[in-house]
Formats: C-alpha cells, sequence, structure tokens
C-alpha cells in the first residue's frame, strides 16, 4: 500500500463554482503524492462543511490512484442590505453564505428588511413575516429576465408597494400580485426603449390590468 503505485499527483475536484480549486486545496491541507489509503475523507469532509458555500461533499476512488472529491455548493440567491456599506450574500433557504462591502455575484438585491444579528452558515431571520416567500420569488423572476446590465435594487420595505431602482428610474410594482407578468414586462420596456434610461423618471407597473406609464422627473 505504500507503492508509488498508489500516490494521487493531483486533486481532481468536480462541482465547485463560487470555491477555487486552491482555496478547497488549501482548507483540506492537501499534499501531492498522497497515497490514497492515507486520504482522510472524513476529516477532510468535515472541514469543507464549515465553508458556509458547501452543502455536501462525495468521495469517487478510481483504482487505483484516483480520488474525486464531487463538492456540492449553496448556490447564491440575492444579496440583502446590511447597514450601510455591507451586503449579505443568502441561498434559497436565506442561508447566509457571505458578508461583504461589495457585491461580486450577479444577483440581486434587497433592502428595506429589518433583522437582528446572523451568522455565517445559519438562515437569516426576517422580521418581516412575508420577506422570504416575496424575495425567492421575486429572486426567480429577475434572474429569469437577466437585468445584470441594470444594477437593479428591490426595496420590499412595503409589501403592497415594492419599488424597484435602477440606474435614473424608480419601478413601481405594487403588490406581489403577478410579479412573473411585470418583472418580464419591465424587462422588455427596457430593451425596447433606452430612452428611459436617460432622464430619470418613475414607471408605474403597478395598476392591474392597465397600461404602464413612464413619467419623467423634471
Amino acid at each position: 500500500m505504500s507503492s508509488p503505485f498508489f500516490e494521487q499527483e493531483k486533486l481532481i475536484i468536480e462541482g465547485n463554482k463560487n470555491l477555487s480549486y486552491d482555496t478547497i486545496c488549501n482548507t483540506i491541507a492537501f499534499k501531492p503524492k498522497t497515497n490514497v489509503f492515507l486520504f482522510n475523507f472524513l476529516g477532510i469532509k468535515k472541514k469543507l462543511l464549515k465553508n458556509s458555500f458547501v452543502e455536501r461533499v462525495d468521495l469517487k476512488y478510481i483504482f487505483p490512484n484516483k480520488i474525486i472529491l464531487v463538492i456540492k455548493e449553496r448556490e447564491p440567491k440575492c444579496y440583502i442590505k446590511y447597514l450601510n456599506d455591507a451586503y449579505v450574500l443568502v441561498d434559497n433557504e436565506l442561508r447566509v453564505l457571505e458578508i461583504s462591502k461589495s457585491r461580486e455575484k450577479k444577483v440581486p438585491v434587497f433592502i428595506g428588511l429589518d433583522f437582528n444579528s446572523f451568522y455565517l452558515g445559519e438562515k437569516l431571520m426576517l422580521k418581516n413575516k412575508y420577506a422570504s416567500s416575496y424575495i425567492i420569488e421575486l429572486s426567480d423572476n429577475i434572474i429569469r429576465n437577466d437585468f445584470d446590465s441594470y444594477d437593479l435594487v428591490v426595496d420590499l420595505k412595503n409589501k403592497n408597494n415594492i419599488r424597484m431602482h435602477m440606474k435614473n428610474i424608480d419601478v413601481l410594482l405594487g403588490d406581489i400580485y403577478n410579479c412573473s407578468y411585470k418583472i418580464a414586462l419591465l424587462k422588455s420596456i427596457l430593451d425596447s426603449a433606452n430612452e428611459y434610461l436617460e432622464k430619470p423618471g418613475i414607471l408605474n407597473l403597478s395598476e392591474k390590468n392597465e397600461t404602464p406609464i413612464f413619467k419623467f422627473i423634471t
């Protein structure tokens, strides 16, 4: 078993998107030419699961000297603004993945939400009882319609008066009713009428079954 025949030159990792190869290797202190029979999977799994992005770790072994770590990561869903200059990145269970002062992930940003303390890897407990389901529904529709270039921020302070801010315009969505249609309509309007972004204005999509109204702010 101590033969070089069983030494793994390079660790193979699958499934990682947010965690780099080097980050994972450094976390588990992997050393090249490690004997596969000395690979402490349970200890390595325990170390990796301490990272808030890691949901599950599995192992594949290919005789004689290949070990593959299969990482299942939690997918970032959105940022939630915290204080004046920090953002909490959460997944679809509102589990805290990261706390930062920058927004590197291409996911929506939410403001107007109240919460107390929070911890990496644990679920964010919001005071707004409706907010969890609203965040997921809105995020899914925003991501589906690809608003990356619009620097979009969603204000959920009032569940009956949801507002979206982007560049020079404010968008009034009203309540959550039919939000998938309203967000798809918004994207269509923005893509077909770039003049809406040139001057400050308000786009009202809150009225049910009514034509969208854009009002310039002078």
